[in-house]
């Protein structure tokens, strides 16, 4: 099962979640189920698009300009509505990822980037095993402020050892996905 999916499951039906931009982000949006009727904050154009379609799904679109390499919203409007939001779960993706930390393609991303972690209760990076050999310029934070990784094969050992220090799980599939699920409020 891939990263998306695993995620997708483990979405509460009332749950509010922001949705990062990029392919697996959007995969997650793409894979949420039919009985999901909560809340997705996106600064992503193409899963504003996807919630188009589920009229069951409350969308918070977060303006600004258009970045036409992540086709996503950023800049200083983007931030600002961002930061009077709050979420249960911010699923994050990434350009690339090394042993210090999780990388984006653009400094203009990673504003964005940091205020969806900063007004949610919990990150949770989707990657897929190519991002563990990618590289990217900027370094937007290192593992400890994450909660969950998800991914579809064992990082390397580096990366797994760095994980199990800052004590964030790591969800590979076969891991039971109710460990991904936050505690009940």
């Amino acid at each position: 099962m891939r990263p998306p999916r695993i995620a997708a499951n483990c979405v509460g039906d009332d749950d509010v979640i922001a949705v990062d931009a990029g392919t697996t982000a959007f995969q997650l949006a793409d894979a949420l189920p039919e009985s999901f009727h909560g809340t997705v904050v996106t600064h992503s154009v193409p899963v504003i698009d996807l919630l188009m379609d589920r009229p069951g799904v409350r969308g918070i679109a977060l303006g600004g300009d258009f970045y036409p390499p992540s086709r996503a919203l950023v800049g200083t409007p983007t931030v600002e509505m961002a930061k009077r939001l709050k979420v249960r779960t911010f699923y994050l993706g990434a350009a690339a990822v090394d042993e210090r930390g999780i990388y984006a393609s653009a400094d203009v991303e990673r504003q964005v980037k940091e205020t969806l972690m900063d007004i949610a209760d919990r990150v949770v990076l989707l990657i897929g095993h190519r991002k563990f050999a990618a590289t990217a310029p900027v370094l937007l934070c290192d593992w400890g402020r994450l909660d969950a990784v998800v991914t579809d094969e064992e990082p390397p050992a580096p990366i797994a050892g760095r994980l199990q220090r800052e004590g964030v799980r790591l969800v590979l599939p076969g891991t039971d996905p109710a460990t991904l699920r936050p505690a009940a409020r």
